[in-house]
């Protein structure tokens, strides 16, 4: 995993995109990863009802956001609070918080994945940016269109892969993924 860590900042750092001169607060968390069964969060915040619609939504309407792994879709947990985890982040500066939440309770966590969302917080209400299943997920200090860079990293068993995503003005698209 470390080699495909060692491409995905290689490319960052080839970009040309400098990092941001806002730093994270002192206390903010910025790395996030499933927890099998132990919380992750180092500093959690509650989930709104608007937030937990707008996860609910995302995943009625976006039949990809689905386990990388055969599941009917009867069996696919519909989101409640029960086991999710949520940490605040500022991607877009300190003026403004965005969260991630985790899908880390017994009915979301494979052996090796679960499902992440990133919300947007904005004044028109909560905002799902990224929908991945993922093992980790990471904020940058490099920003596009104003928002900090993700990267994801996924650990099969068979082997594993670095996803790196850009925020294109609406939602984060992934921009490269290394797999080894």
């Amino acid at each position: 995993m470390k080699s495909a860590e060692l491409v995905i900042s290689f490319i960052v750092l080839l970009s040309g995109v400098a990092p941001s001169q806002e730093r994270a607060t002192p206390h903010e968390q910025l790395s996030f990863e499933i927890g099998h069964g132990r919380s992750t969060v180092k500093h959690p915040v509650p989930l709104s009802d608007a937030d937990l619609a707008e996860i609910r939504k995302v995943q009625s309407n976006q039949p990809l956001f689905q386990p990388p792994f055969p599941l009917k879709s009867s069996e696919i947990p519909v989101p409640t609070r029960e086991g999710l985890e949520v940490g605040a982040v500022h991607l877009n500066g300190p003026e403004e918080r965005d969260l991630v939440v985790i899908g880390s309770g017994r009915r979301y966590v494979t052996e090796k994945l679960a499902p992440f969302w990133v919300i947007r917080e904005i004044p028109t209400g909560p905002k799902v940016v990224l929908a991945e299943w993922t093992h980790k997920l990471e904020v940058q200090p490099t920003k596009h269109r104003g928002m900090a860079d993700l990267l994801t990293y996924r650990d099969t068993g068979m082997g594993g892969s670095v996803t790196a995503f850009e925020f294109n003005g609406f939602k984060y698209a992934q921009m490269i993924e290394v797999i080894n």
